[in-house]
């Protein structure tokens, strides 16, 4: 679990994320080519290029997500805790286990989306090092949370 300090700070880290790659989005929009990255093979290459138009779905994608895993958040009744069953007595931990894991999962998905978009922008491959990163931190994180989700069942 993480306090409300922590979700906070995380949120500000993702809106300033957000809004650097929106500006920077909107701000060289006019000289991105007419002919942009939209898929990158297992090795980070390029392998599929796409209208320039296409490029704004990443930043929607990431604000629409962001938006998303925040209203998701404030609703603990409508998750899906797997098999670990919310009592009246548990419901507080599981409840504060499940915003931790929505925190943490929002920051890398804006993190991942932000970097995915200026990649798009500069037309360049993929730093392999730094998707496996970011892939190995999604998945660790998931499974923190699962382990602290059934640990405080």
């Amino acid at each position: 679990m993480i306090n409300g300090t922590v979700e906070i700070i995380i949120d500000i880290v993702c809106v300033v994320l957000i809004v650097i790659t929106v500006i920077s989005f909107v701000t060289n929009y006019a000289s991105i080519p007419d002919q942009v990255p939209t898929h990158y093979g297992f090795s980070g290459e390029i392998d599929s290029y796409g209208p320039k138009s296409t490029a704004i779905i990443l930043p929607v994608f990431m604000v629409g997500l962001f938006v998303l895993l925040k209203v998701a958040e404030r609703h603990p009744k409508l998750w899906n805790t797997g098999t670990v069953e919310v009592t009246p007595e548990n419901a507080e931990r599981i409840y504060g286990v499940m915003r931790g894991m929505l925190s943490t999962l929002r920051l890398i998905v804006v993190v991942l989306l932000s970097y995915l978009t200026f990649a798009m922008l500069s037309g360049g491959p993929l730093n392999k090092a730094l998707m496996l990163i970011i892939t190995a931190a999604l998945f660790a994180d998931v499974a923190f949370w699962m382990v602290m989700l059934y640990r405080n069942r």
